[in-house]
């Protein structure tokens, strides 16, 4: 934050941290100074000052007394990936000063997608092993959720961190007299809740000896 002639006691931009088509900006401050009196600008991945300038629509007030506004950011247009947002504020006089935060951004919603595979089996300890390989992928705002078990089971997401790619090699047991064919299942849902297809890989565990 660079504060010019007017003082603001607090200034943050609270952007989207993933998007896709579009995400909601926070402008969020707290000065002496009449607060709608302003005007906002901002540019991605260019610190230099706007020449388009935008009346705060809609000021509204937290329980701190701390004031903010929304708008809405188009990011249909850039490149996918991380990006830098500078938001400036001005006064009626001309005063200016900005604040900055990140994203990652897609162009529109795409769907992630993966490959699911048995990789190795083995009798082993008494036990049926199965070992089963999903690689997955998002080249967007990347991935965070992921179902990965056995179809016949209820689907249940679990969040992981965010990742663009990842490889997951998970163990399956069964018992030695278990001669069934057993079908696996992998589900994704990206950063902006965008789901993927279904993905299946299949074992007959009457030839794991």
């Amino acid at each position: 934050m660079r504060a010019l002639d007017f003082s603001f006691d607090k200034f943050e931009i609270l952007a989207d941290d993933q998007m896709a088509g579009s995400g909601n900006v926070r402008v969020l401050y707290d000065t002496d100074s009449n607060p709608t009196q302003l005007e906002y600008g901002y540019k991605i991945d260019d610190s230099n000052q706007p020449t388009v300038w935008y009346p705060i629509l809609l000021l509204n007030q937290n329980n701190l007394g701390e004031y903010y506004f929304d708008f809405n950011l188009d990011v249909s247009s850039i490149n996918v990936g991380k990006h830098d947002l500078y938001v400036w504020l001005k006064s009626k006089e001309g005063e200016k000063l900005f604040a900055q935060d990140s994203f990652v951004s897609e162009q529109s919603a795409v769907a992630p997608f993966a490959t699911l595979s048995v990789y190795k089996t083995k009798f082993e300890e008494g036990k049926k092993k199965v070992w089963v390989e999903a690689n997955i992928f998002d080249t967007g705002v990347g991935v965070k959720q992921i179902c990965f078990d056995e179809d016949t089971n209820p689907d249940v997401f679990n969040n992981i961190n965010i990742v663009q790619n990842k490889r997951i090699l998970k163990l399956f047991e069964y018992d030695a007299t278990d001669n069934s064919s057993i079908t696996y299942k992998l589900k994704l849902i990206d950063a902006v809740n965008t789901p993927s297809l279904t993905y299946n890989a299949t074992v007959n565990l009457s030839y794991v000896y």
